[in-house]
């Protein structure tokens, strides 16, 4: 993970947590340092670091599945591969049909995916307000920090 240092022949482990990786060479003034214990059970092995990413917004993003969808790329939903939504028209065409399509008038709408650089610029609150001035109208954008 260290592009000065790609590949490793030895990793140094101290209370559970990688401390070191390289060469037991590289590693000498550490080793002369520490008591320490030599175990190559995983010699000649390919050993891949575990990758914890906590911004992925997993449980979350599979909420969006249930919501209007109005990306500028294809995504799957529940009715299968969302097609994408090119223009800023192709998406106020969209959310007045989703408005149109529900019954009840004070039911929220929820739409997820805008992004502005690739569609045309952000919505404003006079292009939503003629979709419905009563039914509350929520767009979240592809990368979720905003609504």
């Amino acid at each position: 993970m260290d592009p000065g240092r790609p590949f490793a022949e030895a990793v140094a482990v101290m209370d559970g947590r990688v401390v070191s990786t390289g060469t037991l060479a590289s590693m000498k003034p550490w080793l002369d340092q520490h008591e320490h214990v030599v175990d190559r059970t995983l010699e000649g092995k390919v050993i891949l670091p575990g990758l914890i990413d906590p911004h992925t917004h997993f449980s979350v993003s599979a909420a969006y599945m249930a919501l209007t969808y109005i990306g500028p790329i294809e995504s799957p939903g529940p009715q299968g591969i969302n097609p994408p939504l090119r223009t800023h028209q192709d998406i106020v065409d969209k959310l007045k049909a989703t408005h149109l399509a529900e019954k009840d008038p004070k039911k929220p709408l929820l739409a997820w995916g805008l992004d502005p650089a690739m569609q045309g610029g952000h919505l404003h609150r006079d292009e939503l307000d003629a979709i419905s001035k009563d039914r509350p109208i929520w767009v979240i954008t592809y990368a979720p920090h905003f609504v």
